[in-house]
């Protein structure tokens, strides 16, 4: 008769409690080992797989503790740094600890280091990292947190280009109070000197909100007149004096009789020009795909505005007094 090798007792204990990571839920998802908290599941898997036997892991048991870090798709920071606890930890061999390191922390990028924006060289994983976490249009505390801990994982003081990176991604992106709160504190923390070069879009709006030359109040309301204003409207989201760089503005080039209309997306520019809407929309849509994707809709809405109404002053038609 046939003899098939047993599967190794590690093997067979991982599988049932990747199943039970899925099935069951504790009161708490986390342990706390040499003051640091770290993945619960992931630190029980181990620690069980030790008593059933195990003495050193392999390839296959990297595969184990990967998936079960998964939660989804992603890889949270506190899953991350289990892993890395685990690497320095537990004892592994050459193919699964190189498995690992791989996924934990990747070789740098092919693309090289530095990325440059605004003639500033950055760090290139902390910058795609930051305009990952932006997607959404709005850096919150907890991203704030995954961003530090990027920048300072080396175990290092954070570097100049790594404090560049970040003062880039405060200037560049909207931030929320909490989180433009902390990494102003961490960076003055690391070097007070730098402070001076952070100006709180928070603070300024503080300043203008009430008092400036563009606003406008009508009927207990309140609308604002200047330049990058999507909306006309007196709100943190739409104004277009807190920051140049975030700044979005669709506005009518030359005449009248000129179907032309200028989109600007920070520091980039484009005047769109034709009698097609959609293919006006559609260019414009490929200039703001970077910078404040929570202003894309009024954007594009906008251009559609602006068109309709330079179409009908061309064509001589007027407008009905009410």
């Amino acid at each position: 008769a046939l003899q098939f090798p047993r599967p190794h007792p590690s093997l067979l204990l991982s599988e049932n409690l990747l199943s039970e990571k899925r099935l069951q839920m504790g009161h708490s998802d986390y342990v706390i080992r040499e003051g640091k908290r770290y993945d619960k599941q992931l630190i029980q898997l181990i620690d069980k797989m030790i008593k059933a036997g195990a003495t050193c892991f392999g390839k296959q048991d990297a595969k184990t503790f990967w998936e079960c870090a998964l939660d989804g798709d992603k890889l949270t920071e506190r899953e991350r740094e289990t892993l890395r606890y685990i690497l320095n930890k537990y004892p592994f061999d050459d193919a699964g600890k190189k498995y690992l390191v791989d996924l934990v922390d990747p070789p740098p990028s092919s693309k090289g280091y530095y990325v440059t924006i605004d003639g500033n060289q950055l760090q290139r994983v902390l910058w795609d990292e930051a305009m990952r976490l932006t997607q959404d249009g709005v850096l919150d505390l907890d991203e704030a947190k995954d961003l530090w801990k990027i920048a300072t994982a080396d175990g290092d003081a954070i570097s100049r280009c790594e404090k560049l990176t970040l003062i880039t991604v405060l200037k560049k992106k909207h931030a929320s109070a909490k989180a433009r709160q902390y990494l102003e504190l961490k960076l003055e923390e690391s070097d007070p000197s730098i402070q001076k070069n952070l100006i709180s879009k928070d603070v300024v709006w503080m300043c203008i909100k009430n008092n400036n030359c563009n606003l406008v109040k009508r009927n207990g309301m309140q609308f604002s007149r200047e330049r990058g204003n999507l909306k006309a409207m007196n709100s943190y989201k739409y104004s277009g004096m807190l920051s140049k760089a975030e700044t979005v503005d669709v506005s009518a080039a030359g005449s009248d009789d000129d179907l032309k209309i200028t989109v600007t997306n920070g520091t980039a520019s484009e005047t769109l020009k034709g009698y097609d809407v959609r293919q006006m929309v559609r260019k414009s849509n490929a200039l703001l795909r970077t910078g404040r994707p929570d202003l894309s809709d009024a954007a594009r809405s906008r251009v559609t505005y602006i068109h309709k109404a330079l179409r009908s002053a061309k064509a001589g038609i007027k407008k009905s007094k009410k």
